[in-house]
């Protein structure tokens, strides 16, 4: 089986070397489990990240599949921020034959079409890197076509979640928006949000919260 990080950094920066301590633990806790630590092309404002990070997402996906590395077709996919983002894509609606069987979102934006985004005038270019220079009044249809929360399904991969309640980038309605769909079509989810806490850069305390949560989850769905 294997685990897949997926780096965030806005869809415009970032490396998967952000995940290098994590993916120490995961090897440490999970020796018999694979991991892809990729990274996908980044962003600019003439050249946005939709869909061609998705695309680099299936074809890192596509490769891990060629016999020379001997894993199966069983995914786990853990993303920060934009690569919580682009898991939950992914995950959600480019995956048909259903190989990732589990998700762990930390503080992504899952839901574009939410006010607290669409009237908050900060946000009003916050998708620029993902879809272009396009706002919410210009384009909607774009918005709510790269917002995971609206791609749930009844077969879509258990996901749990963490968020803190006063981060800057994700507004706190995000988490229900996503966890009422999984409730509503009958997936499988866990959710946590974090008391006074922001866009990462937790207290000992939460962070190990995350940590034995996260392990409990893996633990029991993708063992």
């Amino acid at each position: 089986k294997v685990f897949v990080p997926v780096h965030g950094g806005g869809w415009n920066a970032g490396d998967k070397s952000d995940f290098i301590s994590f993916v120490d633990n995961l090897k440490t806790l999970y020796p018999n489990h694979a991991i892809i630590n990729l990274n996908y092309r980044l962003a600019t404002l003439v050249s946005p990240g939709y869909p061609k990070q998705i695309n680099d997402i299936k074809a890192a996906l596509e490769h891990i599949k060629l016999p020379k590395y001997n894993v199966s077709n069983q995914f786990f996919m853990i993303g920060g921020s934009a690569g919580a983002h682009l898991s939950l894509m992914y995950g959600y609606k480019y995956d048909p034959t259903s190989e990732v069987k589990g998700i762990c979102n930390w503080v992504g934006p899952v839901d574009f079409t939410d006010p607290a985004y669409t009237e908050d005038p900060v946000f009003e270019y916050g998708l620029s890197y993902l879809v272009g220079p396009y706002t919410y009044t210009q384009n909607p249809s774009l918005h709510a076509e790269v917002s995971p929360a609206l791609a749930v399904s009844s077969t879509s991969p258990k996901t749990i979640s963490f968020y803190g309640d006063s981060d800057v980038l994700i507004p706190s309605s995000q988490m229900n928006r996503l966890h009422n769909e999984l409730d509503a079509k009958g997936v499988y989810n866990e959710k946590t949000m974090y008391q006074g806490e922001g866009h990462g850069g937790w207290n000992q305390a939460n962070s190990t919260d995350f940590v034995l949560k996260l392990a409990n989850f893996i633990n029991q769905h993708f063992n």
